[in-house]
């Protein structure tokens, strides 16, 4: 008896030892791998876990076995990670950029897998593709059941839900249930940016469109009866006599005519009016005699909108036509456009200076100094932080590595330097047109000028003076200006 019981201790003895050494093997060689959580590397989130995120995001792949990973695959894409940001109970790495989505490939598995020589482990997680946005909607008037609807914008990927509602709608909200019209059998053009349904029916005649996507919401105002334009920016509050500038509103449904500040119609044989039905493009025939607003006049009437001033004559501090003088310059001309050379149009002068075969580190070539006239239509405790030097410029050639010193006030010693002129719209030089540039007036006065009052105590000495700072010689350089005018930053 005494010998069959330690004939059984000494079994379970072996196989204590057996299991004690598989144990230990998996410790040093790995198990299987298993994802429990993926979480942010934040500390203080630590708890917060989560099964959706952005391309570029930084992650933490909780679990077990982990530490043996040869490799990690997200939408079934080899991923890269670093071994040393790697233990046996997490992996940290940076989801790519460039990684394919299922938004523009449904048929990725939306996963994360991490494999070691035990075998894969595989762990629901979705990377979600840009969130939509809406420029606009397209709809045909009067519209009706069945009627086609197109809406144009940008990221419709992974569409959950496309609603009609006449509910208020808190687009952050993504937790707010929405409750209307559910469209049907819309379709998604190939390249995400246009959507093309068939007006369902039931809806509220005014309402609101609701896209529903994994990446979020989007939400665009519609009415199955024309609505008045509206005028959300204009480029220019002062664009030059026969140039083009633009409007960008709503509702430019059937444009008729864009009054400029109660003085004159150009009718619609003379206006572009985008596909989007959102930008009306004009050439202005003549300058008002007065600052106003612009008014658009179209199917559902006509725009409203007082916040936006169109030609502030009363701001104007120099335009080369009574306002204000040209005082001196090297190669300055004063100029009026014929249409053949540049600047080819003006409104009555402008000035500028015009060189050729400028040299490299050419510290004084193209100049042209002004004397200013105040305007009365600030208020004196109008803080310059809140104002801007705002011009029309045009830029004839390249200007390469020039630059230009900007003199305000007759303050020699604080030239606003560096500048080259842009357009405030796309932001870039423009060439061979026309385009509406600013400076801060706080860029261009003493830090112990403080508001307007101040400005007006200053020199009326203004000018704009050029340099090659470089080596590389400029064949040609040509540069006007016109209606500078000091005006509220908006």
């Amino acid at each position: 008896m005494k010998r069959y019981m330690n004939f059984i201790f000494t079994g379970l003895l072996l196989v204590l030892c057996a299991a004690s050494f598989s144990s230990c093997s998996d410790d040093e060689n790995g198990g299987l791998p298993e994802i429990l959580n993926v979480r942010t590397t934040d500390p203080s989130l630590v708890d917060s876990t989560f099964v959706k995120t952005n391309p570029g995001q930084m992650i933490v792949i909780e679990g077990n076995n982990l530490g043996s990973a040869r490799k990690v695959y997200i939408n079934n894409q080899d991923v890269y990670f670093n071994p040393n940001y790697v233990t046996d109970h997490s992996i940290i790495l940076t989801i790519p950029a460039d990684l394919e989505l299922t938004g523009t490939n449904p048929d990725l598995p939306k996963e994360i897998k991490v494999e070691n020589d035990k075998g894969v482990a595989t762990f629901s997680f979705h990377v979600l593709s840009p969130a939509p946005l809406i420029s606009g909607i397209m709809i045909e008037y009067p519209v009706n059941t069945g009627d086609e609807i197109i809406i144009n914008g940008s990221n419709f990927y992974e569409i959950e839900k496309i609603i009609m509602t006449d509910q208020e709608v808190n687009i952050e909200d993504i937790d707010q249930e929405i409750t209307g019209v559910e469209v049907s059998g819309y379709e998604v053009s190939s390249d995400y940016k246009k959507i093309t349904f068939s007006l369902p029916g039931g809806v509220a005649k005014k309402g609101n469109l609701v896209i529903i996507t994994a990446s979020g919401r989007a939400l665009v105002p519609y009415a199955t009866f024309v609505l008045p334009p509206t005028i959300e920016m204009v480029s220019s509050d002062m664009p030059i006599i026969g140039s083009e500038f633009f409007i960008v509103g709503k509702n430019y449904i059937q444009v008729k005519s864009v009054n400029i500040n109660g003085e004159f119609d150009v009718s619609a044989s003379d206006l572009r009016v985008s596909d989007t039905r959102d930008t009306i493009y004009v050439t202005l025939p003549n300058a008002p005699t007065k600052s106003g607003h612009i008014t658009v006049t179209a199917a559902g009437g006509d725009s409203n909108n007082d916040a936006i001033t169109f030609y502030p004559i009363e701001n104007v501090v120099l335009n080369y036509d009574g306002i204000g003088y040209k005082s001196w310059g090297a190669s300055e001309v004063i100029v009026t456009g014929d249409g053949q050379k540049a600047p080819f149009v003006t409104t009555g002068n402008a000035g500028g200076f015009v060189e050729k075969n400028v040299g490299g580190w050419n510290y004084w070539m193209g100049s042209i100094d002004n004397g200013l006239v105040y305007t009365n239509a600030v208020s004196d405790d109008t803080p310059v932080s809140d104002l801007v030097l705002r011009f029309e410029c045009f830029v004839a050639y390249p200007m390469y590595n020039i630059t230009m010193e900007v003199l305000f006030g007759g303050n020699w010693d604080n030239k606003f330097t560096g500048y080259v002129p842009k357009s405030i719209i796309t932001k870039n030089t423009e060439v061979g047109k026309w385009m509406t540039c600013q400076i801060p007036l706080s860029s261009l006065v003493v830090s112990s000028i403080t508001n307007y009052g101040q400005v007006k105590s200053l020199g009326t000495e203004q000018g704009f003076f050029s340099k090659n700072a470089s080596e590389v010689a400029v064949p040609n350089y040509e540069v006007y200006f016109d209606n500078l005018r000091i005006v509220k930053n908006k």
